[in-house]
């Protein structure tokens, strides 16, 4: 697999998650201000011209952050950030790793003029579950 990284809060999304999972990838910055997402060669990769982008081992690409970490979550299931079952995922806060994800989104999005670990932080969390029927 090869992560292809950039400028911006998608690419910095993915790479929190990356070192929170501890997974350690080859890595290729592509700089947007130069618009190197535009070149013939990046666009034979990723024809959208998107970052960021996970290469992986069968020529497959990936172009869209919560697909790339939904597939690294499946690749790489500890520890787990996502949930680990269709209602943990379903419903936000409630699983036992969603918190957790949140918190890395949070620390991305955090401003560079703030400090960043007030951000990181999941706040409390409340799960109401309604009986249907």
């Amino acid at each position: 697999m090869k992560f292809y990284d950039s400028f911006g809060m998608n690419p910095r999304t993915i790479r929190f998650y990356l070192i929170e999972k501890g997974i350690d990838l080859p890595r290729q910055e592509v700089n947007i201000l130069a618009a190197e997402n535009h070149e013939p060669e990046y666009l034979d990769l990723n024809p959208a011209g998107q970052t960021p982008a996970l290469a992986l081992d069968d020529g497959s690409i990936i172009s869209e952050t919560v697909a790339i970490m939904e597939y690294l979550e499946e690749k790489h299931p500890t520890p787990a950030l996502i949930g680990g079952t269709a209602e943990e995922r379903a419903i936000p806060g409630c699983g036992g790793a969603e918190p957790r994800l949140n918190s890395v989104i949070r620390w991305s999005r955090a401003s560079t003029t703030r400090k960043a670990w007030t951000f990181s932080r999941p706040g409390p969390v409340v799960c109401r579950r309604r009986q249907l029927g």
